[in-house]
């Protein structure tokens, strides 16, 4: 369901999720978009994925990474095949090691062996979780190094008072949609809610989700009903 995602851990002393997903002939705009404010990083390891940023598609082929920071609108495809793990590290963790990834913009794309190398020891050490000691120890320092080589390497500090106007707008209202997808709900309520004109809201909303708005609309409220 495409919404503001707000994550939930298994275990309050690893505020991570690492998962491995494969896929296979689904088109980008089949998924759901999403957004969070939490990092992501999308470590392709075979196949092609196709990954939609912020209205705009990105291949990522086996090897590469995407890097997805604060609040970018995000779906994976593919359309071929797709093998890839997704690592989701809280903003709590990061602060509470004094840095703070939403004051950072990242890379978008990169290639980097190293970086895919750490990503399979961290998946190596939660294989163990319930047969070795001190796993967890080392799962936390093995997620902190790997995000200080990311932000040591792939970051830069956001620009003061840089803002994307039609992406803040878009993403407000799919927070609006979400809220009030249960009554009726027109698109001249929707745009105006967003300050922008219907026309605008139509040709824009496609161009950042893929979907048009009634498409989009009815896509929320079957995906609630199930």
């Amino acid at each position: 369901m495409p919404i503001y995602e707000h994550h939930k851990y298994k275990q309050a002393e690893l505020p991570f999720i690492l998962n491995y997903t494969e896929i296979s002939k689904k088109r980008p705009e089949h998924e759901w978009s999403n957004m969070h404010e939490n990092v992501e990083i999308i470590f392709v390891t075979a196949g092609e994925a196709v990954v939609r940023v912020d209205g705009r598609e990105i291949v990522v082929r086996e090897g590469e990474s995407v890097i997805l920071g604060m609040n970018v609108l995000h779906a994976v495809g593919t359309y071929s095949s797709a093998g890839f793990y997704y690592l989701i590290v809280d903003r709590s963790f990061c602060r509470e090691n004094y840095f703070d990834t939403n004051l950072l913009d990242f890379e978008l794309l990169v290639r980097d062996k190293r970086l895919h190398d750490m990503v399979k020891e961290l998946a190596e050490a939660y294989s163990h979780l319930n047969d070795r000691k001190f796993v967890k120890q080392d799962i936390r320092a093995k997620v902190l190094s790997l995000m200080a080589y990311v932000c040591g390497n792939y970051a830069y500090e956001i620009e003061e008072g840089k803002s994307d106007r039609s992406l803040n707008f878009i993403k407000d209202s799919i927070s609006y949609i979400c809220c009030n997808f249960n009554r009726p709900l027109t698109l001249e309520e929707v745009s105006r809610n967003a300050g922008v004109s219907k026309y605008y809201f139509v040709r824009v909303f496609h161009e950042v989700t893929g979907e048009s708005f009634v498409k989009y609309l009815n896509k929320v409220r079957c995906d609630y009903a199930k």
